[in-house]
């Protein structure tokens, strides 16, 4: 028997063009963003083998709306569907309070891999130089200078023996990364031939050359019940939860699958402390400002106050004269912080189809305790039961926004909008700091600072001094009458190719 090794050590822009930071602020964003440490002690994660999600979506967002399961990180495998006729969009996939990771995939034999992670943690994709087929890796900012690296991986049964060279490749150089001062990998490995109890291979030499990788790469691995079981099929260990620290996981439970999916789901608690962001707005209460006093605060000799000025230096002082006032005679509007994840109500569900959604759960634990048909059977019918109950609350909730579109348009097309293939919207931007580092924009308020500067270190400085006269030109050539047919117009229109 052997045991996985431990980790060893473990210049500016130009005068007349520029604009302030206060005045890009004061023009385009009403929130503050304030960066607060989270004041829990983990990470509530997700896991599963969809077997194509697109059609499990509905019941993903009900176990994400369920008061216990307030996950800040999901993985998913098997993303796609067998022999698509196209390819699932990232849009068609997204779900409301996340950040959807994908894998890149363009062959429609591609089943891929997915991370969502809550938009109040700071993540970032990230890539490697190693050409595995199927994962998606994002690090996330912790407390202090911790770092986390997430990965979803999917191999293959079928995979060829150069990628899953490069699949324990990958596991090593991830391992050597300095950065991360926590690293966990998820996914379906498809090893069925290790007994992840023992650490043993049953003398298959592509399963040992896997198990000596993860040895190299110093991690754990936690999963060690079947996460497969399929009627008539032996139960198998497939999917895997890797980490560079023992006690990195907690509260592992093995959960029904999604939909009739064999995979079943595990739900744990990643141990670390992070940051959350945007925890706290200002707004102006435009309602109690006193416009009055503030037209007559405003009332000035603009043309002395502006004269000899170039456009980037009027628009400075008319936007700091305005501010002054702004803030003098409108109020500010302060909401309360909230550290708890925000809950969605992604699909309304009756209190029947609830007690449904539970009697699934405790049918796949008795299967899985048991092993017998009869009890799988039991869980088959309630499961189905379940998926019709969603999709009835699903069409019933489209039915009532469509019905109240008149009445309550904004439901109408936040919902529509939420169906796009494709969403609107600026993605993240790099630009270099202050100490000439490479970064990337988190807020929108450094997004509207970044293309601020991008746009004014491009705009035209005009010489000083008047505009040059234009001398007008004398034209000598007269211009000739020239008279047409109406028979000749008619011809040229009717040979028009068109």
């Amino acid at each position: 028997k052997r045991t996985p090794r431990r980790q060893e050590g473990g210049k500016g822009q130009k005068e007349g063009v520029r604009r302030s930071k206060n005045t890009v602020n004061s023009q385009i964003l009403t929130e503050t963003n304030v960066n607060k440490v989270m004041d829990f002690n983990g990470i509530q994660c997700f896991y599963t083998n969809a077997d194509s999600l697109p059609n499990k979506l509905g019941e993903l967002m009900t176990r994400i709306q369920d008061g216990k399961n307030s996950y800040e990180v999901i993985g998913i495998t098997e993303i796609y569907p067998k022999n698509c006729r196209y390819m699932p969009g990232k849009a068609e996939l997204q779900i409301e309070g996340y950040e959807l990771f994908l894998s890149e995939s363009t062959s429609f034999s591609k089943r891929g891999a997915a991370l969502y992670i809550n938009k109040k943690l700071k993540s970032e994709e990230i890539k490697f130089k190693e050409k595995f087929e199927e994962s998606v890796w994002a690090q996330i900012k912790l407390n202090n200078n911790d770092m986390l690296l997430l990965g979803c991986i999917y191999k293959s049964p079928s995979s060829s023996p150069e990628n899953l060279d490069e699949l324990n490749k990958l596991l090593i150089t991830v391992s050597k990364e300095k950065k991360f001062s926590h690293i966990m990998v998820m996914g379906d490995f498809n090893f069925p031939k290790i007994d992840w109890k023992n650490w043993l291979t049953k003398g298959d030499k592509i399963s040992e050359n896997f198990v000596e990788s993860i040895r190299d790469s110093y991690m754990f691995q936690h999963v060690t019940e079947n996460t497969r079981m399929r009627e008539n099929c032996e139960p198998s260990t497939l999917d895997l939860i890797l980490t560079n620290d023992e006690n990195m996981i907690e509260e592992l439970n093995y959960t029904s699958p999604l939909g009739n999916s064999d995979h079943c789901s595990l739900e744990f608690i990643l141990k670390c402390y992070c940051e959350e962001k945007s925890c706290k707005t200002e707004r102006w209460n435009y309602f109690k400002g006193d416009y009055t006093s503030m037209n007559t605060f405003l009332q000035c000799d603009w043309n002395d106050i502006l004269k000899g000025k170039n456009a980037g230096q009027q628009f400075d002082i008319f936007m700091t004269k305005f501010n002054e006032a702004k803030n003098k005679y409108i109020p500010h509007m302060n909401t309360k912080a909230n550290n708890k994840a925000k809950k969605h109500n992604y699909i309304p569900l009756d209190a029947k189809t609830v007690q449904k959604i539970k009697k699934k759960h405790r049918c796949w634990t008795r299967y899985r305790e048991t092993g017998d048909k009869k009890k799988y059977q039991e869980y088959a019918k309630t499961r189905n039961q379940v998926k019709s109950a969603i999709r009835k609350a699903k069409a019933n909730m489209e039915k009532e926004i469509a019905q109240n579109a008149k009445s309550n348009p904004k439901i109408f097309w936040k919902y529509a909008n939420s169906k796009r293939k494709t969403n609107t919207g600026i993605s993240e931007l790099k630009f270099k700091s202050e100490e000439g580092e490479e970064r990337k924009t988190t807020t929108d308020k450094e997004k509207a600072e970044v293309l601020a500067s991008f746009f004014s270190s491009v705009f035209t400085i005009e010489p000083e001094g008047d505009l040059p006269l234009m001398h007008p030109i004398e034209v000598k050539q007269e211009c000739i009458e020239k008279t047409y047919k109406e028979s000749e117009i008619l011809k040229l229109l009717q040979n028009l190719d068109v």
